[in-house]
């Protein structure tokens, strides 16, 4: 193939946004959407009694904070303001996901009570 072809089917193979030339993949437009946010409690209803730390980290992204004694309690805060907790006795299974609601009470949405 010419130097030129090859080129030429690389530059029309590679779609670009129409504003700034950057090109746009299907993680950048989820990760504008208000529908898609990394900090909804939507996100760690996804997780189950099998998910590891690395899947909800890959759900939820990093945590803001350790805030456990004794086992890892990794706490997410919210968009709307309440905070999920994530107990792990090594960084790798998980042992519950709790969500700290608005009114003070806390919901179990993974793992034994």
């Amino acid at each position: 193939m010419r130097p030129f072809a090859a080129v030429l089917l690389l530059m029309l193979g590679c779609p670009r946004h129409a504003e700034g030339g950057a090109v746009l993949v299907a993680s950048d437009a989820a990760a504008n959407d208000p529908q898609q946010s990394m900090r909804d409690v939507a996100r760690f209803r996804r997780l189950t009694t099998t998910s590891t730390m690395a899947d909800v980290k890959r759900l939820a992204g990093e945590p803001d904070g350790d805030v456990g004694s004794g086992i890892y309690m990794y706490s997410w805060k919210l968009d709307d303001g309440t905070h999920v907790i994530v107990g792990t006795p090594d960084n790798d299974k998980i042992l519950y996901v709790d969500w700290k609601k608005a009114d003070g009470t806390t919901e179990r949405l993974v793992g034994a009570l």
